[in-house]
């Protein structure tokens, strides 16, 4: 019987010794991954540090790019606008969104002859008053258009005129301050009251609210008197008569414009409590009335974006009154917290700055030295403390503890200024040159000093080639 092969071609075993391998094993690829987790872990808070500067560069590029551009849109539409920073709902301390600002075209009136009727409410021999009528004027109308009589009346914060416009008497004569919201007379008029703007506040109770720009307060009318020039019989001779008809155009305060507003990147805001004006001087004196506002500054302070004041009664040995309120105020959406009264800047036509609008400046306050924005972290932001309710720092408290100097936001040297001039409106930015200085008597920390230092940096930046 013949053998039959079981296979045409028989199997063949190779040796595959000495040939590489196409994958790794698994000891080599977990202890792979094991180096490359150590590398990520100790790689990646530097990584996290670096763009959260990052971040503070870009918005300090987007802050810039905005005021600039609002600039541009003042000078071709050669009208005054401006930048509108709105306080940081849940900490006033800072605030992270801007508006664009304008000033309203001036009113005059509905029809062509309308008149205001001036008048010496108070019977001290000055026109303090002004009367219209509804018909002539619906635009200071104090109702909805359902009418006087049960009709609904409108919150202040919603009428078109409101304390702190001003209003130009005659076709010569300056613009008055306006001291009141638009009051109810009868069923046909309005009026409102005003003052001259050198006027100056004879017995001014200090705890008299006179605030323009805070709709929850109610205001108490202070007595005041204009510097008219006087006869030799005393008589004012420039005085305007009595129950007098003139031609009027009321000039209202910044509004927010119809341009897109910015909002800074996340965790980032401008510090408005370490914000302000100038380089901040030691030697200034506290309180300073202003007389044409009535508010209470702190001149040379620094701080003049910081939030206000919510009762300023008297003053302790630190710079702020001991008996501050620092509260929270309650509304249809939730408690709103401290003062959240916004940073107004404006800018003219030409560039130069027409007006700063705060709580501790009041209205229409013109600088002479350099606007200087801190751009920070909003985590750093200070907080209210027993020392300084409102959440400013000072250095003439002997009470408080050292770590009561520490300002986060600006030791903070990734921190960048972003600096105004008054004059051309230029924008630069510089870098947070913080320096521990110490100019206090018994050798202590001196917050004051500290803040000079930083700020005469971010100063140097307007006139030197560090700006950029």
């Amino acid at each position: 019987m013949p053998q039959v092969s079981r296979s045409a071609h028989p199997r063949t075993t190779y040796q595959r010794t000495g040939r590489p391998r196409r994958a790794m094993t698994l000891v080599e690829l977990l202890t792979v991954i094991f180096i490359l987790v150590l590398l990520m872990a100790s790689a990646l808070p530097l990584a996290r540090m670096a763009l959260a500067d990052r971040k503070i560069t870009t918005a300090t590029r987007q802050l810039t790019t905005f005021i600039e551009g609002i600039r541009a849109r003042a000078a071709g539409s050669n009208r005054p606008m401006g930048i509108w920073i709105e306080r940081d709902p849940l900490n006033p301390m800072g605030g992270y969104q801007l508006f664009a600002a304008t000033v309203p075209q001036p009113y005059g009136g509905d029809v062509l002859n309308a008149l205001a009727y001036l008048h010496d409410d108070n019977r001290d021999g000055i026109l303090d008053t002004a009367y219209f009528f509804r018909n002539e004027c619906g635009f200071l109308d104090t109702y909805f258009q359902d009418g006087f009589l049960g009709g609904t009346i409108k919150p202040p914060y919603l009428r078109n005129v409101r304390f702190g416009d001003r209003i130009r008497l005659g076709t010569s004569s300056p613009e008055y301050m306006i001291t009141s919201d638009i009051l109810d007379v009868d069923q046909n008029r309005v009026k409102l009251h005003f003052r001259h703007p050198d006027a100056v506040i004879e017995q001014a109770p200090v705890a008299t609210p006179l605030d323009p720009l805070n709709p929850r307060v109610t205001y108490t009318p202070i007595h005041l008197k204009p510097h008219f020039q006087t006869s030799s019989s005393g008589v004012p001779q420039n005085n305007l008569p009595r129950a007098v008809k003139v031609r009027f155009q009321i000039v209202r305060a910044p509004r927010k414009a119809l341009v897109k507003p910015l909002q800074l990147p996340a965790g980032i805001v401008i510090d408005l409590s370490n914000s302000g004006i100038g380089i901040p001087s030691s030697q200034a004196v506290w309180p300073f009335q202003d007389p044409n506002t009535g508010a209470l500054l702190r001149p040379g302070q620094g701080q003049e974006f910081a939030p206000g004041l919510d009762r300023d009664t008297s003053y302790a040995n630190d710079g702020i009154s001991n008996l501050d309120v620092y509260k929270s105020v309650p509304t249809l959406n939730g408690p709103v917290i401290g003062d959240q009264r916004p940073v107004v800047i404006m800018f003219e036509p030409d560039g130069s700055i027409r007006s700063i609008t705060c709580s501790r400046l009041g209205l229409n306050h013109r600088p002479t030295n350099n606007i200087h924005l801190l751009v920070g972290r909003r985590e750093q932001l200070q907080t209210p403390s027993p020392y300084a309710p409102n959440g400013l720092r000072y250095s003439m408290n002997p009470n408080a503890p050292a770590l009561w100097f520490i300002n986060q936001n600006l030791s903070d040297t990734a921190n960048r200024w972003v600096s105004i001039s008054p004059r051309s409106g230029g924008v630069t930015s510089s870098e947070n040159g913080w320096v521990v200085n110490s100019d206090t008597s018994n050798g202590g920390a001196s917050f004051t000093g500290s803040l000079q230092a930083c700020r005469q940096f971010a100063q140097d930046a307007q006139t030197s080639t560090l700006g950029r």
